[in-house]
């Protein structure tokens, strides 16, 4: 997770869930939860065999039990690879994907 995430995350969810819960963190339990990523490599990278060795879904474990921590309700990611080398009809595609794939959330929520 980079550095600056990390902070933000740090420094909210303390705020949130140890000093002001009451007043916002208590809102917030049983709320859906919906994550995007981008990875730039190719998804065959994200496996055992692969060169980042370990799944993308894997990575968001820290997101998954922060989420588990605060009641909140976790989602299946979206989740988007080689994003830095998607030409500009894939990248459209990618949004017209992202947009179903929002709108399908929202529905169920």
């Amino acid at each position: 997770m980079p550095a600056f995430m990390k902070q933000w995350i740090d420094e909210t969810f303390t705020r949130m869930y140890y000093i002001r819960y009451g007043e916002e963190g208590l809102k917030l339990e049983g709320k859906p939860l919906l994550i995007s990523v981008t990875a730039g490599n190719f998804e065959e990278a994200y496996t055992p065999e692969g060169q980042n060795l370990i799944p993308l879904d894997d990575l968001l474990n820290p997101l998954k039990a922060l989420a588990h921590r605060c009641k909140l309700e976790w989602s299946e990611p979206f989740i988007t690879y080689r994003a830095n080398k998607k030409s500009v009809e894939e990248l459209e595609e990618t949004a017209e994907q992202y947009r179903q794939f929002v709108s399908k959330w929202i529905e169920k929520c």
